[in-house]
């Protein structure tokens, strides 16, 4: 029988930092035994190991062996200093706000076990570290009330993790931006996306968090959810991991509340409106309106719609044209889908290092089709 393991222990549990590291075939493994026999331990779970991956993404900028050293002596004057830090985190997890509580305890420690496997195993060459920082989710930057910092974006190299100054966490996918309304405070929390980040909200009944995209806001008091909306993209979605959240359309009269586990996906073609009086379309027309379950990985461990931000992209069992737009912005191209029988052709995939071109090759070997490249641009088309 597998011990059961407390919010706090999954965030120092060695086969779990291990498996965030590197998911082996071994480690998917045991964890998916795990929830098969704590089912009600899965949000949990995936509430590690986000953290755990922005955590150790921190522990990278460490550069310096003098550093590992500081940090160790950190630790040691920490150890002598009673158990303060561990009553500190337990009361703060009986509030619900354990993730911020862990994020703030277990800094220090976790850049120091992860620090010196990190620095101890450092044997890649040079450039396959600089490939690999290309894909990190980026340091922790930290935005004060007294900051400038308006607008945080990011390019097609990387991510970035952002603690907000009422607390919030937020990581940010390529290619996107947040843009923090004037005078973000406690009492004032609305921020813009453009693009894809996942929000970890810090509970405040009176102040509602509220994000901002083209067709909707997303409004919360604390929770945890990601929001994927990208300018030009077909489809925007908002998935709740824990919590509850609001998501009113554009002028529209009420609200849509999720509950944990679902999305709303909202498909940006319009769609046509009858009029009362005819039968004529009205040419404003309205977008269609899904509101379906979160996509859970076949091994039941994950939550795809997360995936990105452990840098590996999932495919669970869609079509060309369902994941094409993931696929553009993994690899910062544009693909042209050139035939219908392309677009409806199935893969079940999962990619981490791979070029764009490894990645065709390897869905090749599924289905039957042919591509070319031409300065980022991908086309695809039928033999």
């Amino acid at each position: 029988m597998l011990p059961r393991f407390s919010k706090e222990e999954l965030l120092t549990n060695a086969e779990l930092i291990a498996y965030c590291k590197n998911p082996t075939p071994e480690l998917e493994q045991w964890w998916k035994a795990y929830l098969l026999q704590y089912p009600e331990e899965w949000q949990n779970l995936e509430e590690a190991k986000l953290l755990l991956s922005a955590l150790q993404e921190v522990l990278l900028q460490e550069q310096k062996k003098e550093d590992l050293e500081r940090l160790r002596a950190v630790l040691q004057g920490a150890g002598n200093s009673g158990s303060q830090p561990g009553k500190w985190l337990k009361a703060n997890a009986r509030t619900g706000k354990w993730i911020l509580a862990a994020a703030a305890v277990l800094l220090p420690f976790m850049v120091y076990f992860l620090g010196l496997q990190y620095w101890e195993g450092k044997t890649a060459s040079s450039q396959l570290n600089a490939e690999k920082k290309q894909d990190s989710i980026g340091p922790l930057q930290v935005i004060t009330a007294a900051d400038q910092v308006k607008i945080i974006a990011t390019d097609a190299a990387g991510k970035k993790t952002i603690r907000l100054p009422d607390g919030s966490l937020v990581i940010l996918n390529k290619n996107s931006s947040l843009h923090l309304k004037e005078n973000f405070s406690g009492t004032n929390r609305e921020v813009y996306l453009a693009g894809e980040g996942y929000f970890d909200v810090v509970h405040d009944k009176k102040n509602p968090f509220v994000v901002h995209v083209n067709e909707y806001d997303v409004k919360v008091h604390g929770t945890a959810f990601n929001v994927r909306a990208y300018p030009g993209d077909s489809v925007a979605e908002t998935a709740l991991l824990r919590g509850s959240v609001e998501v009113v359309m554009n002028n529209a009269p009420k609200g849509i509340l999720l509950k944990p586990h679902e999305k709303l996906v909202v498909h940006r073609q319009l769609l046509p409106v009858l009029s009362t009086d005819s039968i004529k379309n009205n040419l404003e027309g309205r977008p269609e309106i899904l509101r379906i379950p979160i996509t859970v990985s076949s091994d039941g461990t994950t939550i795809l719609e997360t995936f990105w931000t452990r840098k590996v992209l999932e495919i669970p069992d869609e079509s060309f044209y369902q994941f094409r737009e993931k696929m553009e912005h993994w690899y910062n191209v544009k693909i042209e889908l050139l035939d219908e029988e392309v677009s409806a052709m199935r893969f079940r995939a999962k990619f981490q290092e791979e070029t764009i071109e490894e990645a065709l090759e390897a869905l090749q070997l599924t289905n039957t089709f042919k591509f070319s490249i031409n300065d980022k641009v991908v086309r695809i088309s039928k033999k």
